[in-house]
Formats: C-alpha cells, sequence, structure tokens
C-alpha cells in the first residue's frame, strides 16, 4: 500500500526508490487535466543564521545559490531569501532559505509537529560524508531501506531533519 501511495503522490520514480513499481501508478484514478500541468517547485525554511545554512546546503551538498533577494550587503533590510538547487536553472525543484533580520540577532527556529524533513537526492553518499566533515559537520550513518534504498539522515544547523536518498 505504502508503495502505491508513492506513485500515486509522486509517479513511477519515486515509487520505484521506495520499491514500487510502474504498475502501481496505474492503479490510481486519472486526476484532472489541470492537475498534469502543475507542479511541486520546492520547499521554502526559516533559518536563524543564513551563512551557516548557506555553509551546509551551498558548501557541504553541493547546491547553487539561483537567487538572493536582499542578500546581507544589500540597502533593503527586509528579510534576506536564497534560492538553492542542483541544476542549472529555474525550472529544477528549488529549497528557499528565507533569513532573518530581527533586531538582536538571529532567532532560535522553533519546529512544529507539521514538518518532516527536506529530502533530497544525491548520486554518492560516501563523498557528501567526506564534504560535511570538511565542511565542519558531523557525518551520516549511511544505510539501507524499503530493500532498494540507500540513504542517511542528518540534522542542519537549524534543526530541520535533512533525508538523503543515494540515486
Amino acid at each position: 500500500m505504502h508503495h502505491i501511495l508513492a506513485a500515486a503522490l509522486c509517479g513511477a520514480a519515486p515509487a520505484a526508490w521506495l520499491g514500487g513499481s510502474v504498475e502501481a501508478q496505474a492503479q490510481t484514478p486519472s486526476a484532472p487535466a489541470a492537475a498534469s500541468r502543475g507542479a511541486v517547485i520546492g520547499a521554502a525554511v526559516h533559518v536563524a543564521d543564513l551563512s551557516k545554512s548557506l555553509k551546509f546546503y551551498r558548501d557541504a551538498l553541493g547546491m547553487r545559490v539561483m537567487a538572493q533577494f536582499n542578500p546581507p550587503s544589500s540597502a533593503d533590510k527586509s528579510r534576506p531569501d536564497t534560492v538553492l538547487n542542483f541544476g542549472n536553472g529555474p525550472a529544477d525543484t528549488m529549497l528557499m532559505l528565507l533569513g532573518d533580520r530581527e533586531a538582536g540577532g538571529p532567532r532560535k527556529i522553533e519546529h512544529g509537529f507539521g514538518f518532516a524533513r527536506v529530502v533530497l537526492r544525491l548520486p554518492n553518499l560516501a563523498l557528501v560524508n567526506e564534504s560535511l566533515r570538511a565542511h565542519g559537520f558531523p557525518a551520516g550513518e549511511i544505510k539501507g531501506a524499503h530493500g532498494t534504498v540507500t540513504l542517511m539522515m542528518l540534522t542542519d544547523p537549524d534543526g530541520y531533519t535533512v533525508e538523503i536518498i543515494q540515486g
């Protein structure tokens, strides 16, 4: 059932990562035509210290800065936001880091029950661990899951759980 749900929500490729199949996707009802033009663009997370988060996501994990809004050097002192992804353009799924410019320094990020984790895919988890250590972050435990997936779980500088799937 878990694999059928993954196929229904995410398509054949993610279902296959979880040990599912393309056949599972065929069991789902057809979506309205308008839904087929939609896409998940990405996720946005609040960060207390943008420079620490960039060190983690950009420097250690290899994401690219696609855009910055109100960087620290700008005259506009509103919230600095940074858009990251692994690709070469805006059509790729992104992660937006929502900075904090509160008087008195960064606030501690409070985590609620609703948000579980950021999930990324990288080709070589052993190399990811080397990069994490080189940039001063703890390495993750590489383990198997669902019989066909190799992954590791990390914690970013703001306490968000980051799952990295090898693939």
